[in-house]
């Protein structure tokens, strides 16, 4: 365990969360979250470093009762979809992410749209049957 924990220490990208914890004398389960939010195996990892802090002294406490609400929410939110999305392979996370940010077309979207459409058509076959070929 001290080569994994020394691991963990050396890691430039986590030396910022070491050295809070140590300033703040406990650590929040938010601050590991946010620290690993981009890492693959996020739950084991997050396990692995609840337990080198714990290890180190700095208990690692659920924290909410300092968050506002729509950050619990936030932070809940983040932990659904990355169960849903482990499950997912890459190529399907990424459309579906895609899709999510497209809007949808409302009613007078649609009738505009397919106005267009008709429009283009109509000038089209206007085109063609006035050509002399």
């Amino acid at each position: 365990m001290a080569d994994t924990t020394e691991q963990w220490l050396n890691n430039p990208r986590y030396a910022s969360l070491f050295a809070k914890g140590q300033r703040e004398e406990h650590l929040t389960k938010l601050d590991i979250h946010q620290a690993l939010e981009s890492e693959d195996d996020y739950e084991a990892k997050s396990q692995q470093l609840t337990h080198v802090f714990e290890q180190m002294g700095i208990p690692v406490i659920d924290g909410d009762e300092d968050l506002t609400e729509e950050e619990i929410d936030e932070v809940e939110l983040l932990n659904a979809s990355r169960e849903e999305t482990d499950a997912i392979g890459d190529p399907v996370r990424m459309y579906l992410r895609k899709m999510g940010s497209v809007s949808l077309l409302t009613r007078e979207g649609e009738v505009e749209i397919a106005k267009r459409i008709e429009d283009g058509e109509r000038k089209m076959l206007q085109a063609v049957l006035n050509s002399s070929v």
